[in-house]
C-alpha cells in the first residue's frame, strides 16, 4: 500500500510517497519514473508533480492512499475536493426523482471512477427521499 501526498518545495510541487508496507514491486515501479529521487524518510520516495498521471497509471492496481497535507487519514477522512465536480449530469441520465446538486456530483463521481466508496453520515441526503 501506498500513503501519497502532493506536496509543495521551493514553489514546486511534489509527490510524497510513503510505502507502508516493503513490497519492492512498488519500489522497482516508483524508481522506474523519471526524476524520482529517495527522501529523508524511511521507505518514502518523491517524484515531481508532473509525473502523477504516469504515477496513476502504473500503481493502478495498487491501493493508492492520496492524503492532503497535514491529514493523517487523507481522503478516506477529508473527502474528496468537490469544486470541480459539475452539479449537472455528465452521461445521459434522468433520475426518477430529482436529486440534490451534491448527490448529482457523488453520481459524477461515480461515473468517473472505477472505484468509489460514498460514507456520508446518516440523515445527510446521500439517497434521495421516495415519494
Amino acid at each position: 500500500m501506498l500513503e501519497v501526498t502532493k506536496v509543495k518545495v521551493e514553489d514546486r510541487l511534489y509527490l510524497k510517497i510513503k510505502i507502508v508496507k516493503m513490497d519492492t514491486s512498488l519500489i522497482s515501479i516508483i524508481t522506474s519514473i523519471d526524476g524520482w529521487f529517495k527522501a529523508m524518510e524511511p521507505m518514502t520516495y518523491g517524484l515531481p508533480y508532473e509525473k502523477a498521471a504516469e504515477f496513476h497509471a502504473k500503481t493502478y492496481n495498487y491501493m493508492v492512499v492520496w492524503k492532503a497535507d497535514g491529514d493523517s487519514m487523507g481522503t478516506l477522512t477529508g473527502g474528496i475536493d468537490t469544486d470541480d465536480i459539475p452539479t449537472d449530469y455528465i452521461v445521459d441520465y434522468r433520475p426518477k426523482q430529482e436529486l440534490r446538486p451534491y448527490q448529482v456530483q457523488g453520481f459524477n463521481l461515480l461515473m468517473q471512477r472505477d472505484y468509489l466508496l460514498i460514507a456520508d453520515q446518516e440523515g445527510v441526503g446521500n439517497i434521495a427521499p421516495s415519494s
